[in-house]
């Protein structure tokens, strides 16, 4: 899990299971569901783009932004198409089956618990964000609850069994014997 080890190799710690927010949707006809993922997705994030103006070079200089100026170059190339692609296929849409693919590809990268779905975006009518949405939680999302209740498990267990090593471990320390004696 790339976002894990990133972390820990940078703070020395283990972090937090992120949360991760995709734009999706959702259909079963998948090349209905492919051009209209790209038409919107890519329409939402061209608005982003015109609104944050990321192509001007005040961003460039600003602490932080070094990524927007990498960004900024390759729209000017290419008039903004790239960026629009590569955002467009960071998100889930698709079939049922290719968004949940999609999503376990994300968990298996970032190791992240929850994902938070927009559904309506870039100028989409409601009823097809809604018809998208009503597609996911009836053959997407009953995939996600059982393989996130498994991991659940999974992870309960393995911090128990580290708890109990622990206590195992503490227990054959005679300094640690003799303070537990002390305290009780």
């Amino acid at each position: 899990m790339v976002y894990r080890e990133t972390f820990r190799e940078l703070h020395g710690v283990e972090a937090t299971a992120p949360i991760v927010g995709t734009w999706a949707y959702v259909d079963d006809d998948p090349d209905w569901a492919q051009e209209f993922g790209k038409r919107y997705i890519g329409g939402y994030y061209e608005s982003v783009l015109r609104q944050y103006q990321i192509e001007q070079e005040g961003f460039w200089n600003a602490k932080c932004y070094e990524y927007y100026k990498k960004l900024s170059a390759a729209m000017r190339r290419d008039g903004g198409g790239s960026a629009i692609e590569f955002f467009a296929s960071l998100q889930a849409y698709g079939t049922p089956e290719q968004v949940l693919g999609t999503i376990r590809n994300i968990q298996s990268q970032i190791g992240n618990d929850s994902t938070v779905h927009v559904f309506s975006y870039g100028g989409m009518s409601y009823d097809d964000a809604e018809c998208s949405m009503r597609l996911f939680t009836e053959k997407v999302q009953p995939d996600l609850i059982r393989s996130a209740s498994r991991r659940r498990r999974i992870s309960a267990s393995s911090i128990c069994s580290m708890r109990t090593r622990r206590i195992h471990a503490a227990s054959l320390h005679p300094l640690k014997e003799a303070r537990h004696a002390q305290q009780h």
